[in-house]
Formats: structure tokens, sequence, C-alpha cells
């Protein structure tokens, strides 16, 4: 006669109590007897008592009846007492005039207070066990504090008040001062998917010194709540790290699930990200926390969410309520068993950019034209997308600044394979990788091999010698033959797609710096060194970008400078600034050695770069300012004075 379906969430925990979350999403119900009822009265229990009873009334029944607002409350005292899963029963009852028309049973499950509900269930509410109001939280401040002290000089905890250096170094803080509580990992699996995964809070791991990357993970981004900054939690199928904001920011979505965003935000220093688990390490420091995060997390396919606090915040999601989850801890400085803390300098941080400051480009109208009808927009052109092929050598770089600054102080660097450089692990490792930006895990060698003027390349022995070779000739019948260098090193590059739906994507180097191949003897390596040209931007990208994608590039011929020659960090973060909207682009720190011309590359060489020999001409200036009629100091007669003005003699 009737029936009911009930759409429910089947487990319940205090997060979601103090969250307002309603566990009920619909009630159908359903009339066949034929006539419509009149007067029913519903009730919804639990047992064990996870909810507060609920009942209403339904004044008439025809066919049909869907109801989505049901307030259905969880009880906090039942779900706050809880020690373990319990499994327990949702009741639901219909019943006209006393007498029952039906009674139906579904099960519902109540979780304690420290068991997350895991990604199934509103993944978000992981941000209320970030608990920055904890009295464990305040005793790791006070260690924070000095850190900060003992580092920088200054004690204060400032949030974003002073900028995103300053917010670096308070990260950095906070991972010292969780090294130097002396944790030991607790090396059960992480499952994010698990039902009731357990978080240790932070006043057990400031008592027991145990805990797993998700208890690291909270931990920190605790700390980092009550120093007023915007802690990330972010997770992969069976790991758990943290991330924060260096700029009083936030993502949109929650939870979020781009990690080329984070990426991207991370290339330019406006977020951080550290494998938390690395403050168990005595032998470790944040830069290594930090290298690991960004060199393998940060290009991990089993990237699942990141979940933003500060954001989670604002969609009403707050800490647990709780300042303590053990009875009876008292905070004593002999608990506290110190680590050495491995000194590193810290790094100094990409600064902003604001595009609107930054002097727009000056156009001459028509040789402005002349030149971009001559540019090549087609997929072919290496300018715009470069394929792998024996004419790209691309370099294994730890710093791609320090290498244009090495090669514009005219040093001359020997160029090797880097599977003569590393161990054969190392290379099953990074043979895994698209390696596209620097490679941080091997930075340290990889400095001191450029201070050594040696760079090395991401190519097999036999592979990188054939194709120096070839690219070696090739350059060499270009400038030969046309008077042009076509041989580059390309310094940094974009990654773009044509639509935001394209699987494929393309890369186009940023910056281009002409240079040439040396080699003394079959039996030496290459050698590159720089020619005498300047550093130059990619025109051809450079105009893509602003005719297809209304993108425009505030970098003219003057390319911004620094203290070594052109500024490359600025001009990159100009160009990641220009593109931060545009999804699924990036830009890379990546570069490489190659040709890279077009068909009428020659043609478009003499227009830029010799224009005011050109302009010289009369005519051609003529054509290139316009209006008028150009006088070219010939007297003009009518034609039926021809024979008194031509003397056919002279002819």
């Amino acid at each position: 006669m009737i029936s009911a379906e009930l759409t429910y969430i089947s487990h319940c925990s205090i997060v979601l109590q103090q969250n307002n979350v309603k566990i009920l999403r619909e009630l159908k119900l359903q009339n066949s007897s034929g006539a419509p009822l009149e007067r029913l009265h519903i009730s919804i229990t639990s047992s064990p008592a996870l909810t507060i009873p609920f009942d209403f009334d339904v004044a008439r029944l025809d066919e049909e009846l869907s109801l989505n607002d049901l307030d259905l409350r969880l009880d906090y005292d039942s779900l706050a007492a809880l020690t373990d899963a319990v499994n327990g029963t949702l009741t639901l009852t219909i019943s006209q005039d006393g007498n029952t028309l039906l009674s139906k049973e579904h099960p519902i499950t109540g979780h304690a207070p420290d068991q997350w509900l895991g990604q199934g269930i509103i993944p978000e509410t992981l941000a209320s066990f970030v608990c920055p109001n904890m009295e464990a939280t305040g005793a790791i401040m006070t260690l924070v504090a000095n850190e900060l002290q003992k580092t920088t000089g200054d004690s204060s905890i400032s949030g974003y008040n002073d900028g995103k250096q300053r917010a670096y170094e308070i990260v950095k803080a906070t991972f010292n001062a969780i090294h130097s509580l002396g944790i030991s990992y607790a090396r059960a699996v992480m499952d994010i998917n698990q039902i009731g995964q357990r978080i240790r809070m932070p006043d057990y791991i400031f008592k027991y010194r145990h805990a797993n990357c998700l208890d690291t993970t909270i931990l920190m981004a605790s700390v980092l709540e009550a120093c007023n900054l915007y802690p990330v939690i972010l997770l992969t199928k069976g790991h758990a790290y943290i991330g924060c904001h260096l700029n009083d920011e936030s993502f949109s979505d929650l939870p979020m699930d781009d990690l080329q965003k984070i990426r991207k935000l991370c290339s330019m220093d406006e977020f951080i990200v550290c494998e938390t688990t690395l403050s168990e390490d005595s032998s470790a420091s944040f830069e290594s926390a930090e290298i690991l995060a960004r060199d393998q997390h940060l290009l991990d396919d089993d990237f699942e969410c990141a979940i933003d606090v500060r954001r989670a915040r604002e969609s009403g999601i707050r800490p647990l309520p709780f300042k303590s989850t053990l009875d009876g801890i008292t905070f004593d400085e002999g608990l506290l068993r110190s680590y050495e803390t491995v000194e590193v300098e810290t790094r100094e941080l990409q600064q902003s950019v604001d595009l609107s400051s930054l002097p727009t480009t000056q156009r001459n109208g028509r040789t402005d034209s002349w030149k971009k009808k001559l540019l090549d927009f087609s997929l072919r052109n290496r300018l715009i997308n470069v394929r792998k092929s024996a004419q790209v050598i691309t370099i294994a770089s730890s710093d791609i600044s320090s290498l244009e600054d090495a090669l514009s102080s005219n040093a001359v660097l020997s160029i090797g394979s880097i599977y003569d450089l590393l161990a054969e692990k190392d290379i099953n490792e990074l043979s895994q990788k698209q390696v596209l930006d620097p490679v941080l895990q091997f930075k340290p060698l990889l400095d001191s091999e450029l201070a050594q003027k040696r760079i090395w390349a991401m190519h097999k022995p036999n592979e990188l010698k054939n194709n120096l070779t070839k690219i070696f000739r090739q350059g060499k019948t270009d400038l030969e033959e046309g008077g042009i260098n076509t041989l580059f090193l390309a310094i940094g590059a974009l990654e773009w797609k044509v639509t935001e739906r394209d699987k494929t994507s393309m890369l186009a180097p940023l910056l281009l710096m002409p240079v040439k191949l040396i080699r003394n003897s079959v039996r030496e390596p290459y050698k590159l060194q720089r020619l005498e040209d300047d550093l130059s931007l990619n025109h051809t990208l450079a105009e893509m970008l602003n005719r297809e994608f209304k993108l425009n590039v505030p970098l003219g011929e003057e390319l911004p400078k620094d203290e070594h020659g052109v500024d490359v960090k600025n001009i990159l973060q100009i160009f990641r600034e220009v593109i931060k909207d545009m999804k699924g682009w990036e830009v890379h720190e990546w570069t490489s050695v190659g040709l890279f011309s077009f068909a009428k590359y020659n043609m478009w060489y003499d227009m830029a770069k010799r224009s005011d020999q050109l302009l010289a001409n009369p005519l051609v200036k003529h054509l290139a300012d316009g209006g008028g009629s150009y006088d070219d100091g010939v007297e003009v007669f009518p034609p039926e004075e021809l024979a008194e003005h031509l003397d056919l003699s002279k002819i």
C-alpha cells in the first residue's frame, strides 16, 4: 500500500555533526492503494542513538511525494563518546492515526571523533582535523618562534603581513620545529578511500612521538593555521603531504583536483609543498623535504585532490571542538628530545609581477605588419611546437638562470650524457619522468658540474653524439650558405594547447640565445659557447599568443636585466602571469640546444635585425611611413615629347 525509499549518508561522525552536514538527502514516498492517504506521521530514530529522534507529519499523500529538506540531526554526546566504529540501524516508521503502515530499518555506522570518513564522503571534512587551537599546537608554536629567532633574528609570527618571504620562513620554521620532536614513523598504510581512517591528533603525536604521513600533514597544517597561514592538504592514493599558500590567497575549488595549477603556483613561488614524513628523519632538512615534494609528488599520476583549509573554513567546515584528546596530558619541556636541525641557507623567492606596470610594446605599423606576415604559425614550426627529434637536445639543468649567466659571461661548456654522470638507479627513476623542469633531486651535483663548466644532456651517449654531429653540420651549413645563425639555446618553455579540451599539448621555447658548437677533435666532447648576438624573445610565440589567444606578452626588444645580464627569472614570471588563467597551460624551466628557424626566417631576420639599414633606403622608408606620392627626382613629361628627351645614341 505504501513504500518508502531513503537516500542518506550511511556513515557519520562528530565531524559531520559539528559542520551541520545533513545526512538525510531524500525521502520518496509512494502510495499504491489507489486512494489518497491522509494524516501520515513519519518518524526516524537510530539505535544506538547516533541521531536525535526526528518526526513530522504529511497531510496528504496521493501517489508519490519527494521530500528533500529533512533536518535529521546527529547526536553530539553519543558521537563524542565513541572510541571506535559502531554499527547501528536507522529506523523509518510511517503511521496513520496510531496504526503503523511501514517500518523499515537502514544500516548506519558511527565513527569515533579521530576517524576520517575518507574521500568518498565529503572529503573536505578532513580540514576539521586541522586543529589550530589545541594545547599541543600552541606548544609547537613556541618552538616555531624559537626557530625563527635562531634563523632570522626575529621570533614574530606575522602570517602574511610581512610578505611571502616571511611566510616561507615561517613554513620552514614549522617543519624544523616538528622535526625537533623526534617523531618515529608509523608504517601503517594510509588509504584515502578507507572509511574510518584513524588520525593521530597533535596532542597524541606530541606525547607519543609516533605518526604516519597523514598524521604529520594534519599536525603541520594545524600549526601553520595557528601561524595565520593557509595550509593545503594534498592527497594521493596512498600518501599525504602538505602545501601552503605564500600569499594571502586560497583555491576556489573544494576539493581541488588540478595538480598542474599547483605546479604553476609552485614555479611562481606563490605556493610551497613539503614532504612531512622527512620531519621524522634525523638527517633531513626542510630543503630536502621541499625538493622531494616538488620533484616527485607534483608529478605523481596518483594525485587525488587538494583540500585548502582556508577555503574549507569559508565553506563552514570548522576544527574539531576540543583542545586535547588525551586525558591528563601535561606539557613538559623535558619531553622534547631534539635532533640537530640541518641548516641550509633559505632560498630567495620569486617576486610577483604586476603586468599593468610593465611598458607596452611599441610597434611600427607597416614594418610590424610585414614581419608578422613572414612568421610561421603552423605546428610544423619548432618555435611553436618542439617535437622530439634529432635536432633538439634537452639539457638537464637545476637552474636555467645560472646556465644563462654562465654562457653570458662567455663560459665554454662541455656537453656530456647524463647517463655517464648518474648511477643506474637514478637513471631508471629519471627515465620514468617527463623532464621539463629543473631536476631538483640532483641540484647539488648539477650545480657543481656547471661550476666546473660541464652540462649534461638527457640522451644516451651514442644518441647524443650522433644528434650533436647532425646539429653541428646543419648549423654550419645554414651559417655559411644563408649568413644567419639558426642554432640556439632555448631557455624556458611554454606548454600550451590549441583548445582546452585537447589531450595533446605543445611545447614552445620562450627565450633564444644564439650559440655555436665547438669540437676540437673527434675524441673530445662537443662544447657550447654563446655568439655575440643578444638573447631574444621568441617573437613567433609572442605574436601567436596575441593573434590566436589575445594574450599580450609585455616584453619588447629590450628584455629586463639583472646584474648578470638578462633577468631570466623575471621573464618567466611575466609569462606565468600572462597564462595564469589558461587551463592546461604551464611555464617550464626547460632548456635545450637545437636548430630553431622557419621557411622565411632569413627574410624575417632582415626585417627584425636590420630594419635601420632597410629604412635608410628612401623608397623603403616611404613605403614604411606611407602617405602621399614618392618623389624619386625623375623628370616627368608627356608621351608626345618622348623624341625630344630621348637620345637613342646613348641607350
